[in-house]
């Protein structure tokens, strides 16, 4: 269940292009596998009721004795999320190495059945929805609780849209049939729903949104780098930021389409791949950044120079290479 295995829909695009226009209060989410963040939107965009794997902790408190003979309780500490994830991967003696290190058990901070749900749910919740001007409501059973009542919170007479396979939702006051109703309804696939809305408004999520990577998550330091459009071509004509797919896999043959793929997942390696794709030769290549985020790293992350980048990297990365300068 650990993300990586499915890459953002259209529906999670649509997101993201809310935000880069300017009309994004807030994304609440149910789901734990973080692909609003893979599809651009920034942490502090994102309410993820039941948590996700961006992040990871130790959930025992830890009690060790201290030289003067008294016991000392730390609180939850925060443990990378690449180290967690690579102890699960390792089996059970890596993830018993690993709690062993930290002094107790450490998971992703995803909500369990019958932990408390984060702060800052209640927290947005309060701030968010007395500003709501528009509720879209994306592929829910709407039986969830407390989750589910959130389609309450709007002032009234606040649109709603509900995008899902079946009507829902009616029970908590959705009223999709009375005449004059300001709550509405399509009935079939989100990814459809999302598209025939982003049509409607006249914006295309494939070319928008591949356009705005680096100005949608990464940092002011990408900015100005080249133009995005020429990146996304994956122009390297006067420099800049050059955008690759990347594949990363043990085997030739698991190679996606439009992929490149790194068996080794060293930093020159990435580089040699890379390069090669774009038609530049590697030494042209001054940097590597994530274009989305990865097990917990952000996008607009550098990959280190040095050394085994696989905590930064997943099946089928987005990557931009930056062959401004070139490398010294």
């Amino acid at each position: 269940m650990w993300p990586g295995n499915y890459a953002p829909t259209p529906a999670h695009r649509f997101f993201a292009e809310l935000h880069r226009r300017g009309k994004l209060l807030r994304c609440f989410t149910q789901n734990i596998d973080s692909l609003e963040s893979e599809a651009g939107l920034p942490q502090e965009m994102i309410v993820a009721a039941h948590g996700n794997f961006d992040s990871a902790q130790v959930v025992e408190p830890n009690e060790r004795m201290t030289a003067d003979g008294s016991v000392r309780t730390s609180s939850r500490r925060h443990v990378e999320v690449s180290e967690v994830k690579r102890a699960i991967f390792a089996g059970e003696s890596g993830w018993r190495r690993l709690n062993e290190r930290h002094g107790g058990l450490v998971k992703p901070s995803i909500v369990f059945f019958g932990e408390s749900l984060p702060k800052r749910f209640a927290e947005c919740v309060q701030s968010d929805f007395p500003r709501c001007e528009l509720v879209l409501i994306f592929g829910t059973s709407l039986m969830v609780q407390p989750f589910a009542s959130l389609v309450r919170f709007a002032p009234n007479g606040t649109p709603r849209m509900l995008f899902n396979r079946e009507r829902r939702g009616e029970d908590l006051g959705l009223d999709f049939d009375t005449p004059g109703t300001t709550d509405g309804l399509f009935l079939g696939d989100c990814d459809e729903g999302a598209r025939g809305l982003a049509r409607l408004l006249g914006w295309d999520l494939d070319s928008s949104v591949a356009a705005s990577g680096a100005s949608t998550s990464a940092p002011a330091a990408m900015s100005g780098a080249g133009s995005n459009s020429a990146a996304d071509a994956g122009s390297s004509a006067g420099g800049g930021l050059s955008k690759v797919r990347l594949g990363v896999t043990t085997s030739a043959t698991s190679k996606q389409a439009g992929s490149v793929i790194v068996v080794v997942p060293e930093y020159s390696s990435i580089v040699a791949a890379g390069a090669a794709k774009l038609k530049l030769a590697p030494k042209q290549v001054s940097r590597v950044v994530l274009r989305t985020s990865v097990n917990g790293h952000a996008a607009g992350t550098v990959l280190p120079t040095t050394g085994d980048c696989s905590a930064f990297l997943k099946n089928d990365v987005l990557l931009w290479l930056d062959a401004g300068k070139g490398r010294p």
